[in-house]
């Protein structure tokens, strides 16, 4: 609804990229990002939610977990094109995985 004719990087710049931004903060200790496109995602998701939490829980610093997920709705897509597309194009240019656990 925004951007329907989607986002020029010459006028808005290009995305942030807000993990490899925050991963090297002081405080710092858990980072990772997870999508929701398909049962196997959602699990690993899921459990990076919960590594995160466990790192809150022992006091140990800040944690952020970044889930991709989608918005059929306003992308004018079925559910299903909005999954292929979170999973094979958003997750390309933010890739997914644990980018900081110490």
């Amino acid at each position: 609804m925004t951007t329907p004719d989607g986002r020029d990087p010459n006028e808005v710049g290009f995305p942030i990229d807000l993990m490899e931004m925050i991963k090297t903060f002081p405080g710092v200790k858990y980072l990772a990002r997870g999508t929701v496109s398909n049962p196997g995602q959602v699990l690993r998701t899921k459990k990076y939610m919960k590594r995160a939490l466990e790192v809150q829980q022992e006091n140990r610093g800040f944690s952020l977990v970044e889930i991709l997920s989608t918005c059929p709705t306003y992308w004018g897509m079925s559910p299903g094109e909005s999954l292929d597309y979170v999973q094979n194009v958003v997750a390309e240019q933010f890739k997914t995985g644990v980018f900081k656990d110490e």
